[in-house]
Formats: C-alpha cells, sequence, structure tokens
C-alpha cells in the first residue's frame, strides 16, 4: 500500500497472488477485468524505540535519540478490481534513517494489504535493517514484522498516506514509525489521448476501396465483450491493435443508404445484432463504428467527424445517411454532428437515433472520478457538469437531420430506493430538456438500459420512421 513505511522496511502489499489479465477469451463469458497500476513517492516520517534493549543502547553510544527522522522511496505496485471494490498492494520501501545524527540507517520494509475505496488501508509484511558493529567491524542486520494502518487524503490530484508502523521481532526492538508520504493520487489517467492521422489511401475525395480488414462478422473475437472491456483501461492499446474505426459484414455496397451503428460504454458492433438484422437489407447496409470506450468522448467523437464526415474516407455527395446510437455513443455521434454542422459542408440528410442516451450525463461519473484508482477518459466527459455534457447540444442540429430520442424506464429490479431509471441511467439524463426540445419525436419503451438493443417494438419504430422517411 503507497501509505506504509515503517522506520526500517519497506512496504507490501497483496494478500494473495492476483492474475491482472482478464481469465478468459470467450465472449459468452464475463470475466472481472483487472488493471494493474505502478506508482509511487517520497516518503518522511520518525521512527521512535519504544523499549530499552541492545539496539537501543547502541544507537545512544553512537550519539543517536531513540527517536530519529526517515527519509526514502516508496515502490508500489496495485492490482484493481474493475468496479469501486478494495485494491490489493504490494510496496518496497527503502528508508535512510537517523541522518541528523551524521550516520545512517538504512532499511527496507516489503508489507502486503489492502487499500479501500475511502483511503483507508493496512498492511503486514517483513522489515531489514542495517547496521555496523564498530568493535567487531562488521555488518550486522536485524529482521522483524511489520503491521501497517493508515488513511490517505487527496488533494487536487496529489495522494497524501499518514500511516502509523509497528514492528516487532525476536532478536530486534518493539519500533513505531509514523510516516507521511506525497505521491500520484489513486485517481490517476491510464491512457493519454491519441492523434489518429489517417492512412494515405483516406486522404482521398473518391470513394475508398474496403480492404478485408473493414469486413468482420459480428461474432468476431475483436467484437467480443472481453476486448470492450479492455478498451475501458487500455484504450491506446485496442486502438492499435484494431487498426480500424468502420466495419461492416460485407464489402461496401455505394447503393444502398449507410447505416451507421454507434455503440455505448463498454460495447462493441455485437450487441447491435437485433436492429441491424432487422433493417431492409434491400435499401440499407448496416455499418459499425467501433472504438474503444474509455477514450475521451471529445477525442472519439473527432475521430467519427474526420471517418464519416469530413469526405476524406468516404464521399457523402447525393448520399443520406441514419445513425443508430446507444447511450454513451448517442453523446459522441451528436457532437461529431455539431463539428459537421460547423464545418461550412453541404450537409446531408440525416435521420438520426439514439437510444437510452445520458444527454444530462452521469452523476456516479463524478464518484468515479474522485474515488476510483484509476481514472477512465471518458469518465471525465461524462460527469454531469463536465464541458462536453454542457456544450454538446449548445448547437443546433442542421436542418436536414431529423433526431429521434428513444429512450427506456424498465427498472432491473421491481423495488428500489434509487430515482426513476431503466436500471443504468435515471430518466433525468435521457430526457434532458434541450435534448427534448429538439427531438422531432421522443419515444419510451418499457425495457431496460441494455434490452431495447433487443427490443422489437424499439426496432418496429425505427424501420417505421424510416419507411416513411424515404415515401
Amino acid at each position: 500500500m503507497r501509505t506504509l513505511i515503517t522506520s526500517d522496511c519497506i512496504t507490501v502489499v497483496s494478500i494473495m497472488s492476483i492474475n491482472a489479465d482478464c481469465p478468459s477469451t470467450n465472449p459468452l463469458d464475463e470475466p472481472v477485468c483487472l488493471s494493474k497500476v505502478n506508482i509511487g513517492g517520497p516518503r518522511l516520517g520518525f521512527t521512535g524505540i519504544v523499549n530499552n534493549g541492545s539496539f537501543r543502547d547502541e544507537l545512544q553510544k553512537n550519539g543517536v535519540n531513540p527517536l530519529y527522522s526517515q527519509f526514502g522511496w516508496q515502490f508500489e505496485f496495485k492490482v484493481v478490481p474493475e468496479g469501486n471494490g478494495p485494491s490489493f498492494v504490494t510496496e518496497i520501501i527503502p528508508m535512510f534513517g537517523a541522518v541528523e545524527y551524521s550516520t545512517i540507517i538504512p532499511s527496507v520494509t516489503i508489507p502486503l494489504g489492502v487499500r479501500f475505496p475511502n483511503g483507508f488501508e493496512f498492511s503486514l509484511g517483513p522489515n531489514i535493517a542495517l547496521g555496523w558493529d564498530k568493535d567487531k567491524n562488521n555488518l550486522t542486520s536485524t529482521s522483524s514484522l511489520v503491521l501497517a494502518v493508515g488513511k490517505t487524503f487527496s488533494y487536487r490530484g496529489v495522494g497524501i498516506p499518514v500511516n502509523l508502523t509497528v514492528a516487532q521481532g525476536k532478536n530486534s526492538p518493539s519500533i513505531i514509525t509514523t510516516n507521511i508520504s506525497i505521491e500520484s493520487d489513486s485517481a490517476f489517467t491510464v491512457d493519454q489521448p491519441i492523434s489518429i492521422e489517417l492512412p494515405t489511401s483516406f486522404q482521398q475525395k473518391s470513394l475508398p476501396t474496403y480492404s478485408s480488414e473493414n469486413i468482420k462478422p459480428l461474432s468476431d473475437t475483436l467484437f467480443s465483450s472481453s476486448i470492450s472491456k479492455i478498451g475501458i483501461y487500455y484504450p491506446t492499446a485496442v486502438a492499435s491493435f484494431s487498426g480500424q474505426y468502420i466495419y461492416t459484414q460485407t464489402q461496401r455496397d455505394f447503393s444502398k443508404i449507410p447505416v451507421l451503428f454507434v455503440h455505448g460504454y463498454g460495447g462493441s458492433p455485437r450487441e447491435f445484432y437485433f436492429l441491424s438484422h432487422s433493417l431492409d437489407t434491400a435499401l440499407y447496409q448496416p455499418v459499425f463504428f467501433h472504438y474503444p470506450s474509455g477514450q475521451s468522448l471529445e477525442q472519439t467523437a473527432k475521430i467519427f467527424y474526420e471517418f464519416i464526415f469530413s469526405e476524406k474516407m468516404i464521399s457523402l455527395q447525393d448520399q443520406k445517411m441514419v445513425i443508430i446510437a446507444h447511450s454513451m455513443g448517442g453523446l459522441i455521434a451528436r457532437e461529431s454532428i455539431n463539428l459537421y454542422s460547423q464545418s461550412n459542408k453541404q450537409t446531408i440528410p440525416i435521420e438520426f437515433f439514439t437510444l437510452s442516451t445520458p444527454y444530462g450525463g452521469i452523476k456516479s461519473a463524478a464518484k468515479s472520478l474522485k474515488y476510483a484508482p484509476v481514472i477512465v477518459p471518458a469518465w471525465k466527459d461524462l460527469s454531469v457538469n463536465s464541458k462536453f455534457i454542457k456544450s454538446i447540444l449548445a448547437y443546433n442540429l442542421p436542418i436536414n437531420c431529423n433526431f429521434y430520442l428513444l429512450f427506456s424506464y424498465k427498472k432491473q429490479k421491481a423495488i428500489s430506493l434509487k430515482s426513476n431509471s431503466d436500471g443504468t441511467i435515471p430518466l433525468s439524463s435521457h430526457l434532458f430538456e434541450l435534448a427534448q426540445t429538439v427531438a422531432r419525436e421522443t419515444i419510451g419503451f418499457n425495457e431496460t438500459h441494455e434490452s431495447i438493443l433487443q427490443s422489437s417494438s424499439a426496432s418496429s419504430k425505427i424501420n417505421l420512421i424510416l419507411r416513411t422517411v424515404n415515401q
């Protein structure tokens, strides 16, 4: 744990061996993904020898008070389960004591422990301290068992752990150490934003030829739940691995109207199996925008714009388009349409459907930013008071863009003390006033946040609207 330091110790936190990888690649499984975190920082404190003995006598013989300072560095390795549960921590803490007495007492502590979301932590581990026997002119060492408890206080991105450590050994004195450390806060950004430079073949205005890399069935491993979860915490890695953002199940047919599906947080094109197969394939072709959902929403919307609306990849002349976006995907699609409307391009007709989209933001995202051991960039944009949420509805939709707000309102539990929701997102966020104001229609379905994607009622409504506008 990052806050455990003992006077002559290294602190390590970890009570069991933990595999920090997603254990299954079977898309039907729902493994708990763990993320590995390495952090550290300087550490300082004081050590007191509380009982009499040869060690205390030896210190006083050399002019060292039984209360002396400690300075060192903490190396921390942490395994963080998905969600907001406790994290398992291993630390290595080298320290140098008694420097104010013109001497050095080196020590190392390796504690294993647990840190809870509220900042409290405890650990247990070995401590080894070194010394020099002047009478025998040789190196000596003492070992002890260390128990540490403490709490980490967070302030503007900096973690300040405060700990009390007790060390006891058979041939070593009882030692009490208090420590304060300054380090990176337990909440920090995992992935830096990535800059997407389109391949040379995409810099043309003509229609591109889709390669085999763009054609994948929805059963492809890339669209599995395991890969989608990795994309939350390691978005750059998944983006580099996939290399593409636009996928179709068959060769792109430019005689058909593209229906662009955009998934939400932790999702993938596989979620749209039912809706995509309910389309009139004589008129429409499903196209899937697949992205690692942990990356910044603002950044993802820019990528969407570059691939779809900038005409660097696809010519939009004489085209129509349908966009069907679920949950967070609706925010990404809306922001990319904002960019399109501000580009001074002649906009094409768009039928824009969002399903269960949190236009008012998500309150729990702010809590995750404050307490979670790892910050996902997307959480910043999803927070209720984020710049992204506040600005996304500030722009008018293009005049030839028809917007349909579809929402779900069925709770997963019959009895709940929480506000009205679809089991995931509060209705107040779905039905944000500014979003309703610009919607051509607002339609509710007795479905949960996830089941709306398999709803025959929602599918029928979407297809009815599409038939009407194409008559």
